[in-house]
């Protein structure tokens, strides 16, 4: 499964756009793509995963985990 991501920046919000598929060959790619966002923007990232086609087990796990990351830095 392949993934393919764009980045926004709008005021300090970044938007880590999410397309094609996430599976475990492209989690490791977005928990780069991810955390490189999140260096990127200071006030809150929003993952927009709107236009994913699909995801497994792996995917999945890996987007969780980004949403606890920002949930607990209060950046959500």
């Amino acid at each position: 499964m392949s993934i393919q991501r764009e980045f926004e920046d709008a005021d300090g919000i970044g938007v880590l756009y999410l397309t094609d598929s996430l599976g475990e060959q492209a989690a490791h790619r977005f928990q780069g793509a991810f955390d490189w966002a999140v260096a990127r923007c200071f006030r809150a990232a929003v993952i927009d995963i709107s236009a994913l086609v699909g995801f497994n087990a792996a995917g999945e796990g890996v987007i969780v985990d980004a949403h606890r990351s920002l949930a607990t830095a209060g950046r959500r």
